[in-house]
């Protein structure tokens, strides 16, 4: 049992706070600062997040305490009464690290600021950095570079994830995100590279993820037999699992692949409104593309899309070059038969 934060300041402890509500890739960007905290000195690291956030951390060995807002969004809307309280806390931590907007807002312009209406290069200048540098640097630490994210899990999700992957580990396994939750996210392309796979590779299993909503989108009407979904079967974080399992990811930029990446499991991430640089720095084993569309990256957080481009209906950036997917999944392919 922990004393009371109280407490930890007549016993001389050093303690941080982070706060952060965000969507799984937002968190996964953050999932480093706990330990880093712990080697910079810190004895106590406490973390303030939403549902989604808590979801991820809550098995972190390198926090102390995690607690989580269900109506977080809803209060960052009434953004002083948030703000007395994150003072309050603030009083409690030798360090108190909000990063709300530290993606939003300070790399991806939102539609309420002035730089989303600039031209490309204004934002491109201030935006092309390394999220994970980014957090790094807020949280105090701007020399340490090339952190990536770390995700925990019980042993009884591993056992699961294990023995849904057993029935596959011998073949070519390529995990396909068909969205992330916004319309820029989405791999409209699927279905092309699906068919492509398959009909190039014998030994070739898809499994197909996106959250519940997109569940119409699937694959499986190209083969039922050698194309899996775990949509609205498996939640993100045993899906994030799975991404550490096979041989390859692929998808728009969105929380999964922050995962694959995080992994070091050969992506193939799709980037549209963020850069490769953003997401894929200090990734190894990465093979992803920035969109062939002249607007890419655009460094926007786009909800209302005000001003972007449409072709037959979906965002001009979401169409990429098949063949440089095609390109990518061969090399994957010939360095794992090589390995």
């Amino acid at each position: 049992m922990l004393p009371p934060l109280s407490k930890f300041k007549r016993m001389g402890m050093k303690k941080a706070l982070i706060l952060r509500y965000g969507a799984y890739g937002d968190i996964i960007h953050i999932s480093h600062l706990p330990r880093l905290l712990k080697e910079q000195g810190f004895d106590f690291v406490a973390v303030e997040t939403n549902y989604k956030g808590f979801q991820l951390l809550r098995d972190n060995p390198f926090i102390d305490k995690i607690t989580y807002l269900p109506d977080s969004s809803d209060l960052l809307k009434r953004r002083g009464l948030i703000e007395k309280k994150w003072a309050l806390l603030a009083e409690e931590y030798d360090s108190f690290i909000n990063l709300n907007g530290s993606i939003e807002y300070d790399i991806l312009m939102m539609e309420t600021q002035n730089d989303y209406y600039r031209n490309d290069k204004v934002r491109s200048n201030r935006c092309n950095i390394n999220f994970y540098d980014h957090m790094t640097a807020l949280a105090g630490y701007p020399n340490i570079k090339g952190r990536t994210g770390e995700l925990f899990f019980t042993e009884e999700e591993k056992t699961k994830v294990d023995e849904y992957y057993s029935k596959y580990k011998d073949n070519f396994t390529i995990l396909i995100n068909l969205s992330g939750t916004s319309f820029h996210k989405q791999f409209i392309q699927a279905k092309e590279v699906a068919k492509w796979v398959l009909d190039t590779y014998e030994d070739a299993v898809i499994i197909e993820t996106a959250g519940p909503e997109w569940k119409h989108l699937t694959l499986k009407e190209i083969d039922d037999k050698r194309i899996r979904s775990i949509i609205g079967i498996q939640p993100f974080r045993q899906a994030a699992a799975l991404a550490k399992r096979v041989n390859c990811v692929i998808g728009c930029e969105s929380g999964i692949m922050c995962a694959a990446n995080m992994w070091n499991t050969p992506t193939i991430q799709l980037m549209t409104a963020a850069s490769v640089k953003n997401h894929c720095e200090h990734a190894k084993n990465d093979y992803s593309l920035q969109s062939p569309a002249y607007c890419s990256p655009c460094h926007k957080g786009p909800y209302q899309y005000v001003g972007c481009p449409v072709v037959d209906g979906h965002l001009l950036c979401t169409y990429f070059d098949v063949d440089k997917i095609k390109e990518n999944i061969t090399k994957i392919y010939e360095k794992r038969n090589n390995a």
